[in-house]
């Protein structure tokens, strides 16, 4: 069943310093990886943390899986923020703040719309990828 979730007064400054927070954090399973970065950025728009139920619980790829079947009933990034977000939207409909599925190297990842890109935690820091690779749009 997917999460209500209400935009708070005062947004977008929110969102703009936990995109700044992750700017330059490298990448870290469990603490700050792609699913967490856009935990975050959720919980600047809305207050809600959707993150605290496997935050710290995972160091790896194959624990990070295992974590999202048991909590979730999917071993995969898109199907918990199908679980978490509700329906798609279009990605062109997409609006600063929506989480995105972002078709990178490694695979799929959660990232975050700021405009004709999105945010998504990267190696060494935030990495920008454009439109044009991301698969799907959630609502926040």
């Amino acid at each position: 069943m997917p999460v209500k979730l209400t935009r708070v007064e005062g947004w977008p400054a929110k969102l703009s310093a936990a995109i700044e927070a992750g700017r330059t954090r490298p990448f870290r399973w469990g603490q700050h990886d792609c699913a967490l970065f856009a935990c975050a950025c959720i919980e600047a728009i809305t207050g809600v943390d959707l993150g605290a139920q496997v935050r710290g619980r995972y160091h790896c790829a194959d624990e990070a899986e295992a974590i999202m079947e048991a909590v979730y009933g999917v071993p995969d990034v898109g199907g918990v923020a199908d679980s978490l977000l509700g329906e798609p939207v279009p990605v062109t409909l997409a609006r600063r703040g929506d989480v995105v599925l972002l078709d990178i190297t490694h695979g799929p990842a959660l990232g975050v719309c700021v405009g004709a890109v999105a945010a998504g935690a990267g190696p060494e820091g935030l990495v920008y990828v454009p439109m044009q690779r991301w698969l799907r749009a959630w609502r926040v």
